[in-house]
């Protein structure tokens, strides 16, 4: 498991997370179809001889809950099974906290070097994304007025201080956190809208935005959550 929480608005971290453009500054390597039953990937290899460093993961997204959360299910080439990864966004005030959850490894040959790896992978790719909000705010991609510029839907971001923070856990106390995860959010057909358009937390904010004379406007209030605890994986 790996935790982050951004001072930004949820809708602005899920267009980091869903938008390819967005995604593709902090997490090049994955391709992911914005949709239930869409494909996801990831592929890379570095270094050469007894150096090389590969990955070849592939799968099915499970969970698209539009602003909240996204699931997949996908295998390394070579594993005989799966592991679930989920991701959910939380409004914590006007902070988002992220939480990312993989699990399965108990089927999986040296399961505890596994788990650990994805722990120690997912922390360098949250902190990569906070890495991705605090450019785009000083770049003015991000702007004065909380406007991702270029974003599908246009995303609000209130601030810019960012925290990522890993959780150890052990394989099989990893798919006990998870289950609580999996049990608020959940096989969704139908639930998430297919694409990656983000509303703002006013209702939806269109177009880029720019950097003003130095006052920033009166935040909204962000979104509430919606109930995922009826939401159940697979469903």
């Amino acid at each position: 498991m790996a935790r982050s929480r951004v001072n930004a608005a949820r809708a602005a971290v899920w267009a980091y997370l869903s938008e390819e453009a967005l995604r593709g500054e902090w997490w090049p390597e994955l391709r992911l179809e914005p949709k239930v039953g869409g494909e996801v990937s990831e592929r890379w290899s570095e270094g050469e001889g007894d150096d090389a460093v590969s990955r070849d993961a592939s799968g099915t997204v499970d969970v698209w809950v539009d602003g909240h959360a996204i699931g997949f299910t996908w295998r390394e080439s070579g594993d005989p099974r799966d592991t679930a990864v989920l991701v959910t966004l939380r409004s914590q005030g006007y902070e988002t906290g992220i939480t990312v959850t993989e699990t399965g490894f108990d089927a999986l040959p040296s399961p505890a070097e596994r788990a650990a790896a994805s722990q120690e992978g997912w922390a360098v790719l949250l902190r990569d994304l906070t890495e991705a909000v605090r450019v785009a705010v000083e770049s003015g991609t991000i702007g004065a007025d909380g406007v991702v510029a270029g974003a599908g839907g246009g995303a609000a971001v209130d601030a810019v201080a960012v925290e990522a923070e890993a959780v150890d856990v052990g394989s099989d106390d990893a798919d006990a956190e998870a289950d609580g995860d999996e049990a608020e959010v959940a096989g969704v057909d139908g639930a998430g809208g297919e694409g990656a358009g983000v509303d703002g937390p006013d209702g939806g904010v269109d177009g880029a935005g720019g950097a003003d004379d130095g006052e920033s406007a009166e935040p909204d209030e962000p979104d509430a959550d919606p109930d995922f605890d009826d939401l159940i994986r697979g469903n």
